[in-house]
C-alpha cells in the first residue's frame, strides 16, 4: 500500500484535517503508537504518519486496514461524522 500520498486529490483540506484528527483520536484511545498502528494495519509507518498529519488521503483498502487494526467494525466508525461524503467519493 505504498504511494498513499499520491492519492491526494480526494479530500478537501477541511476533510483531511477532520479525518486525521479522528484517526489520531482513535489511535490514542487504543493506546497505540504510530508504529503499532502501521504494523497492525499492514501499512508503512510513513503512510500512517502522513495520514495522521493530513498529508495523504486514504484509499478504500487503507481505510479497511485501519478500521480492522483499530478494532472497528466498519469504515463508518473510522470516518466518523463525514462518513457518507467520503464513502461516496470512494465509490462505495
Amino acid at each position: 500500500m505504498q504511494g498513499e500520498s499520491s492519492a491526494t486529490q480526494g479530500l478537501t483540506g477541511e476533510q483531511a484535517a477532520r479525518f486525521s484528527a479522528r484517526l489520531v483520536e482513535l489511535r490514542l484511545n487504543c493506546n497505540m503508537s504510530e508504529r503499532a498502528l502501521a504494523t497492525a494495519a499492514g501499512l508503512g509507518t510513513t503512510t500512517v504518519r502522513n495520514l495522521l498529519s493530513g498529508k495523504a488521503n486514504p484509499r478504500l483498502s487503507t481505510l479497511l486496514a485501519l478500521a480492522g487494526a483499530l478494532g472497528l467494525s466498519s469504515i463508518e466508525e473510522l470516518l466518523g461524522p463525514f462518513a457518507s461524503t467520503e464513502l461516496r467519493r470512494l465509490g462505495v
